[in-house]
């Protein structure tokens, strides 16, 4: 299933933050006549088991009535092929990870480690190499790392940020 289908079905734009959510319940009840939101969309069985397959979730039941987006984010983010990042994490911690994550995909990586405190790397994928840096007291920021990854696989897959995180 492309990628771009699935951000279609998971209606990923602008998503709202948490905040922006407590804001817009907030003003909604204190308007007793404000009109109710409307519920969060659901996602049609057959696309929901699709892409549950997808991430690894094959054996998860999916309720004839479909599932909610934000219940399919919490299915995923438990996914096999979840990558969680904390701030203090070093790009060493990480790049196993998206190996092992890659070779689940079938994508072929190589990652190499370098620098310091093996704080950069050198990832190849098809031929094509990027370097990546990932230093906290740089203020590096982990996204460019997951932009870079995502350059060299994007053919096949991407990863995203969850809007939750």
């Amino acid at each position: 299933m492309p990628l771009r289908l699935i951000r279609k079905l998971l209606g990923i734009g602008k998503p709202l933050s948490n905040l922006e959510l407590l804001q817009r319940e907030a003003r909604r009840c204190s308007n007793p006549n404000a009109p109710t939101p409307a519920p969060p969309p659901v996602i049609p069985r057959e696309d929901a088991t699709a892409i549950l397959a997808a991430f690894a979730c094959p054996n998860r039941d999916v309720p004839n009535s479909g599932i909610c987006v934000h219940d399919l984010e919490d299915v995923l983010h438990n996914a096999e092929v979840d990558l969680v990042v904390d701030w203090r994490s070093s790009l060493q911690d990480v790049t196993p990870i998206i190996a092992t994550i890659l070779e689940g995909l079938h994508i072929e990586a190589s990652i190499d480690l370098f620098g310091e405190d093996l704080n950069e790397a050198t990832m190849t994928v098809d031929d094509k190499n990027s370097d990546l840096k990932f230093v906290t007291r740089d203020d590096d920021d982990f996204d460019t790392v997951i932009a870079t990854v995502n350059s060299l696989i994007r053919s096949t897959a991407s990863f995203r940020k969850f809007r939750s995180w």
